[in-house]
């Protein structure tokens, strides 16, 4: 099972080396990966907590630990990382097994020992339901070009997740993805899983496959 996973073994002491040798490590993570990330940085919490303080690892891993989770399906996440969590609105993981906007602000109204230091960039709803809102490639696609769009270099997340924080990232809306100008990638369709499906095919029409 994921339990026995050497992933999330090696993940965590790729994670306390970064701490302890002062270093930063940027993870990125999608789909049921998350789950493997997210034990990973539980079970290192729990290791570096052994030898030093909560609030020791709080510190440290909000300094040097970035986590970026594309469509994620886990919720159990240990404070002190810098997290952003990543989708297309519409993509069934997030909603039915992880965490979305909405219902991280009800659980942390509930019981504020739950705000874990989440930013979400949230892209508006493109595919209805369609199962291709949660295909990391768009998404991955809508933030490099939201990025850009905020003049923020493609590799520095930090500045993503501060102006995110402070809410002034401006991402790009399903609008100007829908239109004729938004530079997709031409290959997009080899990455495509359902090209057939109308919101999808109304898109690559747009860009020109069809």
């Amino acid at each position: 099972g994921i339990r026995g996973s050497p992933v999330i073994d090696n993940l965590c002491y790729l994670i306390l080396d970064a701490i302890v040798r002062r270093v930063h490590l940027n993870l990125g993570c999608d789909s049921h990966g998350t789950i493997l990330v997210g034990r990973a940085l539980q079970d290192a919490k729990d290791k570096f907590c052994r030898f030093s303080s909560e609030s020791e690892w709080d510190k440290l891993t909000y300094e040097y630990i970035f986590v970026i989770v594309f469509g994620n399906s886990y919720r159990k996440w240990v404070r002190g990382p810098k997290y952003i969590f990543c989708y297309i609105q519409g993509d069934q993981l997030p909603e039915k097994g992880g965490w979305t906007e909405e219902k991280y602000k009800e659980s942390i109204q509930k019981n504020k020992k739950n705000d874990v230091g989440i930013q979400f960039l949230v892209f508006e709803r493109m595919f209805a339901d369609d199962f291709e809102a949660h295909n990391m490639m768009y998404t991955i696609e809508l933030l490099k070009q939201s990025m850009i769009q905020n003049r923020i270099d493609i590799n520095d997340f930090n500045e993503l997740y501060h102006q995110l924080k402070n809410g002034t990232f401006k991402k790009v809306t399903a609008e100007q993805a829908m239109s004729g100008s938004f530079p997709w990638p031409l290959d997009i369709i080899n990455f495509t899983w359902v090209p057939s499906a109308k919101p999808v095919a109304k898109l690559l029409h747009i860009i020109g496959w069809s």
